[in-house]
């Protein structure tokens, strides 16, 4: 699956982006953002957005015969991969330094 990242400065938040692009036709993509001022979480929550923390929002069409393990497997493989080429970098897992992706 390949997913088209869309980049932004400021946005009032990655959600609403995805959903106006998934509204217009767009069926997989990462919403990524320097930026975000009415960020939200799962739920609904407020999502705290501090200038240097990652605001994304990956969104893709799933099947309605929907196995859970394999989609939570696939789902942190995706995430990984959008990780690695927005921000061009490898996950470590050191003593010193942990980036757990």
């Amino acid at each position: 699956m390949k997913l088209k990242i869309f980049k932004y400065k400021k946005v009032k938040s990655t959600n609403d982006i995805a959903i106006r692009k998934i509204r217009s036709g767009i069926k997989n993509g990462i919403v990524t953002s320097d930026l975000q001022s009415s960020g939200r979480g799962r739920h609904g929550n407020k999502w705290v957005s501090y200038k240097g923390n990652l605001f994304l929002t990956i969104f893709f069409s799933i099947s309605n015969n929907l196995n859970l393990n394999k989609f939570n497997y696939k789902n942190c493989l995706i995430i990984k991969k959008g990780f690695i080429k927005i921000y061009k970098t490898r996950s470590k897992n050191k003593k010193t330094k942990r980036h757990f992706v």
